[in-house]
């Protein structure tokens, strides 16, 4: 019995000292390699509002009446934001515009109503296109929500 309770004894240690091990190496792992970037064209598609028009999404840049800005995605706790190079808003409930001297808004994405979440129950922001995203009005606190009616602009 001897032989076998040393063995059960190294076993425990060893178990002991390999999780935190395990875990701290899993951990450093995911600070210096972190997720790859998102697809500019996850968001590509034409979004609509009834009142303000049309915004064209297509490959990082944003096209709307008055003009087009560049953008990147990004996600933070599993939601899609863009950040555009400068502001975009709604004037007057009726168009979309670029705001050149300002620049801190981030668009909101949102996922399709109808979309089923993934097999494990999350919706996955990086991988799943939006189904309609968010401006805000210029000069006010109005929310603009853009459908997504057409997934890939020509």
């Amino acid at each position: 019995m001897d032989g076998a309770d040393d063995f059960l004894h190294r076993a425990r240690l060893a178990t002991l000292v390999l999780i935190p091990v395990i875990l701290i190496v899993v951990g450093v792992w995911q600070q210096f390699h972190p997720p790859p970037p998102i697809s500019r064209s996850l968001a590509n598609g034409v979004y609509r509002n009834a009142c303000c028009g049309s915004v064209i999404l297509k490959d990082g840049t944003m096209y709307f009446d008055e003009g087009s800005v560049k953008y990147r995605l990004f996600e933070i706790k599993n939601k899609l934001y863009a950040e555009p190079d400068v502001e975009v808003h709604v004037l007057d409930a009726k168009k979309v515009i670029a705001v050149r001297d300002r620049h801190n808004l981030y668009i909101g994405f949102l996922r399709p109503a109808h979309r089923a979440k993934n097999m494990s129950g999350l919706y996955d922001a990086r991988t799943e296109p939006p189904g309609k995203l968010t401006l805000f009005g210029y000069m006010q606190n109005t929310e603009y929500e853009f459908a997504r009616v057409i997934a890939e602009p020509r």
